[in-house]
């Protein structure tokens, strides 16, 4: 049996259509007007945004819905079971039909495979961030070496350059 937060996710899941971890205003409004039957208003959703994690778009995240909901429920619990029984889950927390949110029946593979997709891109991008800055420490050493090389050959040039002003005096 899956406890709140799993179901709190869930749902999250269901609106967040995109995939990216987080609502968008749309998606945000979607989930308002499943759950309460109309948008939220532009100053309910500011504050969402002041008092809730946030990503850099001020989209609200999975954390961020988990903090409204732990908000909500000290609150007022009972209006955390009604939006819970609004999206289907029944009072032991166990889905009983699927209410609200994306109909898409193949929603929650979608789900899984934007978000391999999103753990393999940061891979990548990990991957290549780490093989850049290999590169770089080389190419610096390369560089040290050079310069090392370099100053040897200067020394051992004015070395010569001494020793044949010293043979022709």
């Amino acid at each position: 049996m899956p406890n709140v937060s799993t179901a709190l996710l869930e749902i999250f899941g269901r609106f967040d259509d995109d995939g990216d971890g987080a609502l968008s205003r749309k998606e945000l409004e979607a989930f308002a007007i499943a759950t309460n039957g109309e948008k939220f208003e532009d100053e309910a959703v500011d504050e969402l945004k002041k008092s809730f994690n946030v990503d850099a778009n001020d989209n609200l995240t999975k954390r961020g819905f988990l903090e409204m909901y732990q908000l909500q429920t000290l609150s007022d619990p009972n209006e955390t079971w009604r939006d819970l029984i609004k999206h289907g889950y029944s009072v032991k927390v166990q889905l009983v039909r699927r209410a609200t949110g994306n109909a898409d029946p193949d929603w929650k593979a979608k789900q899984a495979a934007l978000e391999k997709e999103r753990e393999e891109k940061e891979k990548a991008e990990k991957e290549a961030k780490a093989k850049a800055e290999k590169e770089a420490k080389e190419a610096a050493k390369e560089k040290k070496a050079a310069e090392k090389a370099e100053k040897a050959a200067e020394k051992t040039d004015k070395g010569k350059a001494k020793k044949n002003g010293k043979a022709k005096a």
